[in-house]
């Protein structure tokens, strides 16, 4: 499978969110140094966005399912 390929399943997803997320941290990085608010305010969002998924990637079943059910909102848990 070439590395821009969307994996079906594995670790090959967590490594390719791996890569996102130092890829922000880099420009982060960058942005400080340059003192640029909109490169460092876009990789915030970004890096927070993607440590989210990676984190959720690699949680277990049970911990995914729990989190799952505490940011869903209530109106959507509402049956009928």
């Amino acid at each position: 499978m070439g590395r821009h390929q969307i994996p079906r399943h594995g670790w090959h997803f967590s490594e390719d969110v791996c890569d996102h997320v130092a890829g922000f941290v880099a420009w982060l990085t960058y942005g400080i140094l340059l003192m640029q608010w909109a490169i460092i305010a876009q990789n915030i969002i970004c890096l927070s966005l993607s440590s989210f998924i990676l984190t959720m990637k690699l949680l277990p079943q049970p911990q995914k399912e729990a989190v799952g059910e505490a940011l869903t909102p209530d109106f959507l848990n509402d049956e009928g």
